[in-house]
């Protein structure tokens, strides 16, 4: 098609489509803004309706308040005297106010006198009986009580004719009561009214009953109406347009609908206008089509020929020195301009372009050593995944030789298998949505097996149809950073951990000392009421549970302190197989029938130093855990063996350091643990079980006591298909004397008037100590303070032979006293006692060379024996 018919048709279409966009735009625009001003005008009409409605019956709500509220009117519905008709009820009277009717209704609400208006004889007539019905059948509404201020007012709709009414209590001229009815004056909603009406505000209208039968139409005008209680707009049609308006009873029901139709006048008028202006823009538009063509066709059309002509010459004689004409200042004579340029150019391209060829040469050279020598993997591969090219720094991450990449290998080949999919979907997806490089981390696997992770930047190299051709991709090795990462979380896991057991370990701290102090009077005493209690008497068993109730708390109190890691231990030498072999038979009896239990205990494993309850604990508890993770029975593992750290091990709790380790292993087959689950596992007070069915104590308490033996613990599980806790505790070669879990009973002798000085700030506890050991024949000097104690000792004539001192105290602590008495008394030996976790004590260096400790509560048998062991 010829540049001057395109143009023709182009702008042809151009035109008629702005002409028919315009007309159309314009029809809607003034249309439905005509239909606007015509629904305003309208509901506007509607309100003037609703307002004349408004004013009459605020006009019946003034007469039957002159009327009802007047002594005559008060005094008549009593007596019913025929004088107040006869002076007040003419013919005329009524006439005047206006209105149809007239009902005088007592506190019964029974119509005591009631008269109608005929307007055309100007007449009184009797009340109609369908107004009577329809008062006595409304006469709740009349039923205002000794309400001086009540009133009703609306629409009652009588069988014959709705009417308008206003009703309000009868009282005196100074509108005092009680009330002695209702008077209610009224009008027909009859053709009269609405004439009236219409005249009032200038518009015809029509009211349609919806108590009786109605047009289909009508029927769906007043279901609308019913849910909106709104004006309502239609055009039936023609030339006409109309407003719908409810009018509800005296109930708030739908009673009357008004309707008033109109002429569209407006909108005719404007129709007409928009035909004119319509005609007129096509008319227009066919004049400017000829005035665009004429103007092409001398400033463009005719030159563009002309450019066409000069070309053909030059491609069919090859003289790029030929030029087109310059002349003219407009866009056309930029055009010539340029391409009067462009000619010049191309006479000079063939030089440029072998010039070119040799750059290109050269910089490929350059480009080639820079990526030889880049401290980072460049790769490059065809989109079938095979290698194209690898540099040095590539090889050296992945392993092989560049040959070998080339010749053999792909991505895949390379590529963990796991991240393999992920990775290429991800990367097809974006390289058909975006030209930008992609940046993603994947893991892959060198020649010896290894897996590193590495950082890939890849991207599509197009040609110049936009056709991927080949892969580009950097490749750094991330392995160390990703380690760095996991280790610093598990740093900052650890820490908060660390942060929680500590904020316990406080509140424990206090509860157990608190609780302590408690439980040594309760111990004591019990013990003294059971050394003089006969088994026979009634009182025996009964101090057994008090005794027994108390060891618990003791116990409760123990661990709390495991969880805090703050406990005192018993260290000791400790063969973790014979404490395990010993255990066996509580390990039957706690473990039920439907689990198999296996020992794999390696022979000859290294001792360890621990607390051998502590351990116990351990093994207990997760002996518990996995019970409870297997309900429906299985096999549960323990196994012992020796192992040698090179390195920290990832994701322990808390971090295992290299070093020697005897390991204990406890492996079930039950549900194993989720990976939520796993973030919280050994907080204080998580749990899974049901409400009532675990406190969320046992993992905390065993991480309590591991970390507090210098170990760690190491966790495997996955859902379904078991868990396994490896339990890493220091190993040692120190010769301490190995626990002998069954010893003979020590001979517990008692004293022989040895002097011992009980400094306690606590009363219960001083009393029940001192009674004690005087009991037992010591001699007891009694001190709630450091400095009384002191005081004491001065004035003490003979030797004191024990100092037996709570460690914290106010003013002076345990150890300035001892160290101070020392001075005054040197062969004073000391014992501390508190209730206190250990790092407190710690921090008042109780461990004196000669110093003893005893960890409140506190058996008197055991205080006892401590002291008979100190004096030798």
């Amino acid at each position: 098609m010829k540049l001057r018919v395109k143009a023709l048709v182009y702008t042809g279409t151009t035109l008629l489509v702005l002409t028919a966009l315009i007309s159309i735009f314009s029809s809607i625009a003034v249309l439905s803004g005509l239909n606007r001003l015509e629904e305003d005008q309208m509901l506007k009409n509607a309100r003037l309706l609703s307002e004349a409605l408004k004013s009459e019956t605020a006009r019946l709500d003034t007469l039957a308040a002159d009327w009802g509220r007047w002594d005559e009117s008060y005094a008549f519905i009593e007596s019913r005297n025929q004088s107040y008709i006869d002076s007040n009820l003419q013919d005329q009277a009524i006439g005047n106010l206006g209105v149809d009717m007239m009902v005088f209704i007592d506190n019964t609400q029974k119509i005591t006198y009631g008269t109608a208006f005929d307007p055309v004889k100007k007449v009184k007539i009797p009340l109609p009986p369908e107004i009577i019905e329809c008062i006595e059948s409304n006469k709740a509404i009349f039923n205002g009580g000794n309400d001086k201020d009540y009133s009703r007012h609306g629409i009652l709709m009588s069988s014959s004719s709705p009417f308008i009414f206003s009703a309000c209590s009868i009282l005196t001229s100074k509108l005092e009561g009680p009330s002695r009815g209702m008077l209610l004056m009224g009008n027909y909603l009859d053709k009269d009214f609405i004439g009236r009406i219409g005249r009032h505000i200038q518009k015809d209208f029509t009211v349609t009953r919806t108590d009786m039968d109605m047009p289909a139409e009508m029927l769906d005008v007043s279901t609308e109406l019913r849910k909106t209680n709104l004006p309502l707009i239609s055009f039936p049609g023609g030339n006409s347009i109309s407003v719908f308006m409810p009018i509800n009873d005296v109930h708030d029901k739908q009673a009357l609908i008004a309707e008033m139709t109109v002429k569209r006048e407006i909108y005719s008028a404007g129709k007409q206008a928009l035909i004119t202006f319509i005609c007129s823009l096509i008319a227009s538009g066919g004049i400017l089509y000829l005035l665009i063509y004429f103007i092409l066709e001398r400033a463009v059309l005719s030159k563009i020929r002309d450019y066409s002509q000069l070309f053909s010459r030059i491609r069919q004689m090859s003289d790029l020195s030929l030029r087109v004409d310059e002349s003219g200042n407009d866009e056309l004579g930029d055009l010539s301009r340029e391409i009067n340029k462009m000619l010049a150019t191309l006479e000079h391209s063939k030089t440029s372009q072998q010039y070119a060829e040799i750059s290109m040469l050269n910089n490929e050279k350059r480009y080639q050593l820079i990526i030889e020598q880049a401290p980072i993997g460049i790769v490059t591969c065809h989109m079938d995944e095979r290698f194209r090219t690898a540099n040095q720094s590539f090889c050296d991450i992945i392993g092989y030789k560049p040959e070998e990449l080339i010749s053999n290998k792909n991505i895949k080949d390379i590529t963990y298998p796991e991240d393999y999919v992920p990775v290429m979907k991800h990367f097809e997806d974006q390289a058909k949505k975006s030209q930008q490089p992609m940046e993603y981390e994947k893991r892959l696997m060198r020649k010896d097996g290894k897996i590193i992770y590495a950082l890939i930047r890849a991207q599509v190299y197009r040609d110049l149809l936009g056709e991927p051709q080949y892969l580009i991709k950097t490749i750094q090795d991330i392995t160390q950073q990703k380690e760095n990462q996991a280790r610093q979380k598990r740093l900052e896991e650890e820490l908060r951990q660390a942060q929680q057991l500590e904020s316990i370990g406080r509140l424990a701290g206090g509860f157990a000392h608190d609780l302590n102090n408690f439980l040594v009077p309760i111990l004591a005493y019990t013990d003294m009421l059971l050394s003089v209690t006969k088994k026979d008497d009634p009182l025996y068993n009964g101090v057994l549970e008090i005794k027994s109730a108390a060891e618990r708390a003791k116990t409760l109190s123990q661990k709390f302190l495991a969880l805090s890691s703050k406990q005192m231990l018993e260290v000791t030498t400790l063969n973790l197989n014979d404490l395990i072999a010993a255990f066996k038979n509580i390990l039957n009896r706690l473990i039920r029938e439907d689990i198999r239990i296996e020992y794999h205990l390696s022979p000859g494993i290294s001792m360890i130093k621990g607390d051998y309850a502590q351990i116990e604990q351990v093994v207990m508890n997760l002996a518990v855990n996995a019970k409870d993770a297997m309900p429906k029975g299985g096999l549960l593992t323990f196994e012992t063996y020796n192992e040698t750290l090179e390195k920290e091990i990832p994701d322990s709790h808390p971090a295992v350091k290299p070093g020697n380790y005897v390991v204990l292993k406890v492996t079930d087959t039950g549900t194993g643990i989720s990976k939520e689950t796993m973030a919280h596992l050994f907080e204080a007070f998580f749990t899974t079980k049901e409400r009532g069915k675990g406190t969320g104590l046992g993992l905390s308490m065993v991480h309590g006591i591991v970390n507090q033996h210098g170990g760690g613990i190491k966790v495997w599980s996955s859902e379904g298909e078991g868990t396994s806790f490896a339990i890493y505790l220091p190993a040692t070669d120190e010769a301490l004397p190995i626990l002998e879990k069954q010893k003979a009973p020590v001979e517990i002798k008692p004293g022989r008037g040895e002097t011992v000085l009980i400094v306690e700030d606590e009363p219960s506890v001083l009393r029940i100590v001192s009674s004690e050991l005087k009991r037992n024949g010591y001699n007891i000097i009694e001190s709630e303070g450091g400095a009384e104690a002191l005081e004491m000792a001065r004035k003490h004539k003979g030797r004191i032979d024990i100092l037996l001192t709570d460690v914290i105290m106010p003013v002076m602590d345990g150890k300035e006293l001892y160290v101070r008495l020392s001075e005054i008394h040197p062969e004073i030996k000391v014992m501390y006692m508190s209730g206190h976790t250990y790092d407190v004590l710690s921090q008042h260096d109780i461990q004196a060379p000669d110093a003893q400790f005893i960890s409140k509560p506190f058996s008197m048998e055991i205080l006892r024996k401590k002291i008979q062991n100190l004096l030798r």
